[in-house]
């Protein structure tokens, strides 16, 4: 059944718009392939709405883009806050802690020991310590600084440590206390903790003469048959100064090793002191003492 042009024409903003019968759309749609005119019509009404739904659909991506670049800025500094909150909160409310201070006893009482932290030039507040346990021989406080601010103001104060909180010793700058508050120098405690039996052990010479401060240039052991020594070679002279603390110390290395009774002291070839010592020393009251002599 065909229908005339006039009626299709006005049936196409209907079929354009899909609100048509399916028999009255299936009659514009064989009209539609049969006449030129009306097909080029219906091809320009059609055009704008395809524009409009086309601009419709940009300007919903446009939004959409803007959307998603305000939700990625937005991540972004929030991500930038909650960084930089922790590296303040770090900074000025936890901090780091740190051997690197200038310390000192103040003063011991049944339980507890007060430790002066004067003389230090750190910028930093100290707000907290604890107690370094790596040590085989002994403890050492590791202080808690911060970044002065308005929660920690700069300064430095006494901190008081429990001795009950001390396994064997602490070290405080060149002193060591015990959990029952007696003081030591700590070359003493410690000469008396590394002990070795047997003067071929080399780390374990190394080591005593080390926390003896006794510098090492180039050690040499004599174990091949007794008197075993250890000889202590320097190629530059040692001033008055440096050998009689060399001669003081090396008796406490001496009175830590069950083997050897002699410690050579050279410059070059030539020998300048020949140290004897024969005690050997299990206490650290007779340490400390022989080490002050």
């Amino acid at each position: 059944m065909k229908i005339p042009c006039s009626i299709v024409r006005e049936l196409l903003p209907n079929y354009i718009d899909d609100c048509m019968e399916d028999d009255a759309k299936m009659l514009v749609e064989e009209h539609l392939k049969e006449c030129d005119a009306c097909r080029a019509l219906y091809e320009n009404m059609k055009k704008p709405l395809q524009d409009e739904h086309k601009d419709k659909e940009l300007d919903y991506l446009k939004k959409v883009k803007k959307q998603n670049s305000l939700k990625i800025i937005i991540a972004i500094l929030i991500t930038i806050c909650i960084f930089m909150t922790g590296i303040l909160t770090k900074i000025w409310l936890i901090g780091s802690y740190t051997n690197e201070v200038e310390d000192t006893i103040m003063k011991v009482t049944n339980t507890e020991v007060e430790i002066g932290l004067t003389g230090t030039n750190r910028n930093f507040a100290i707000i907290g310590y604890t107690l370094d346990d790596r040590w085989k021989f002994y403890q050492e406080i590791l202080y808690q600084e911060v970044m002065p601010s308005i929660f920690h103001s700069y300064g430095v104060s006494n901190i008081k440590i429990p001795l009950k909180d001390i396994e064997h010793y602490l070290k405080v700058g060149d002193q060591v206390i015990t959990k029952d508050g007696k003081i030591y120098n700590a070359m003493s405690a410690l000469l008396i903790e590394k002990r070795i039996p047997y003067v071929g052990d080399v780390s374990g010479v190394y080591e005593l003469l080390k926390l003896a401060d006794i510098k090492v240039e180039t050690l040499s052991l004599k174990t091949d048959q007794e008197p075993y020594a250890i000889n202590l070679i320097y190629q530059k002279p040692l001033s008055r100064l440096e050998k009689e603390k060399i001669e003081n110390n090396a008796k406490g290395v001496l009175a830590s090793i069950d083997s050897c009774n002699i410690i050579n002291l050279y410059v070059g070839d030539e020998l300048i002191s020949h140290i004897v010592y024969k005690e050997k020393i299990k206490d650290i009251d007779q340490m400390q003492k022989l080490l002050l002599e």
